[in-house]
């Protein structure tokens, strides 16, 4: 795979960029539409379109360095935690900062263990239109469906920001107090800034940020399998980046779930460019939320 954003040699060496890119394309739990396996090729692909100079910031992110690691190689979900736990730990241990582009959001959970050993104190702050919570699916603990209780079973909190679909048994675990979250639902972000505040007041002081791309409108984000109404615009979705990375120190991400449709391009640069943002905020925490 040629690296994403189509950078030059000097920008790309994986032993001295800040940031380090690696593809999972694993989609072997996927309910609703099948094609994030495709999803990491279809953003590289769609990042040599991207503007390098972030309006912004007005930075080039770029000049930190981002390397792009061969695709990971993936079997089954378990093999691929595992696998990603290796590979974040190795990424950390340099003091870089990884960023997992899936593939399904059942990958989130071995980066997370990673990041969870270097920083003991480590929240997950997740954009997702779901809570991803349940105790299987399927017959399977470790499906795109529950990620977020497996991270929860680890003793990380959660921020979960964006939900507006999830089922009866996790409102279950929400009503006993099984959880240790705090939601911001879709609904909460369209009646207004208050949700900005709730975010604000409930972010670590380390976090991993997680983003399912159906956490997105559909209007924008047609390209992933199980889509809901009434999600993220973009410019909401730059307003919460923006007070993230300006109130915590984010140690590692991820963007899933991304399928894209043939012959649709829009989507495709969109979570390029969105891919870009992430590691402008990064390199520029200082920038106003």
């Amino acid at each position: 795979m040629q690296p994403y954003f189509g950078l030059m040699p000097e920008y790309t060496d994986p032993d001295k960029s800040k940031y380090v890119i690696l593809p999972v394309p694993f989609e072997g739990t996927v309910s609703g539409k099948p094609g994030t396996a495709k999803g990491p090729q279809a953003i590289q692909i769609a990042s040599q379109d991207i503007e390098l100079f972030d309006e912004e910031t007005r930075t080039e992110p770029f000049a930190a360095g981002i390397a792009t690691l061969p695709p990971m190689e993936c079997t089954t979900a378990i093999e691929n935690a595992e696998k990603l736990h290796m590979k974040f730990s190795e990424i950390l241990a340099k003091k870089q900062v990884p960023i997992m582009i899936g593939g399904e959001h059942s990958l989130t959970v071995g980066a997370v263990q990673a990041c969870k050993e270097t920083y003991p104190d480590l929240k997950v702050v997740q954009i997702d239109a779901h809570l991803d919570l349940r105790e299987e699916f399927e017959g399977n603990r470790y499906s795109h469906a529950t990620p977020m209780k497996r991270i929860s079973d680890m003793k990380v909190p959660l921020l979960q920001i964006g939900i507006r679909s999830y089922s009866w048994e996790e409102d279950q675990m929400l009503q006993t107090g099984q959880i240790e979250t705090c939601i911001v639902t879709g609904k909460e972000i369209v009646e207004g800034t208050e949700w900005l505040r709730k975010v604000k007041e409930n972010l670590g002081t380390h976090s991993y940020l997680t983003i399912d791309v159906d956490g997105l409108d559909p209007s924008i984000m047609p390209s992933t399998g199980t889509p809901e109404p009434g999600g993220l615009t973009w410019y909401q979705t730059l307003a919460l980046l923006r007070l993230i990375f300006s109130k915590t120190s984010v140690v590692g991400m991820d963007i899933t779930e991304f399928a894209p449709i043939p012959g649709m391009h829009a989507p495709d640069i969109l979570i390029a460019r969105l891919l870009y943002k992430l590691i402008a905020y990064h390199s520029s925490p200082t920038i106003k939320p």
